[in-house]
């Protein structure tokens, strides 16, 4: 598996980053090319760009938490927009 984020930060430098987007290459049985998930931070979120959590066992995702904790108000609501893209090229 490879992991390579919008600052060029690969691997384990770029857990805990803040990046607009973060990009999994891996190897998939019956292809010659590894197949690559690129998950976009959106801008219009809070505190974008994210900070990236990447952990084998608990996956890969952004973590606004990974910065300090944030409260939400009672009945207070946020939302986060990000986009994914699934292919088999050269990033």
């Amino acid at each position: 598996m490879t992991i390579i984020n919008s600052q060029r930060q690969g691997g384990v430098r770029a857990a805990g980053q803040s990046a607009a987007w973060l990009d999994i290459g891996m190897r998939a049985e019956g292809r010659d090319q590894p197949v690559h998930i690129t998950m976009f931070d959106n801008p219009k979120n809070p505190g974008f760009p994210q900070p990236w959590r990447i952990d084998p066992k608990s996956g890969i995702g952004p973590s606004r938490a990974m910065v300090g904790d944030w409260k939400l108000a009672n009945g207070e609501q946020t939302t986060f927009h990000h986009r994914v893209a699934v292919y088999t090229a050269t990033l």
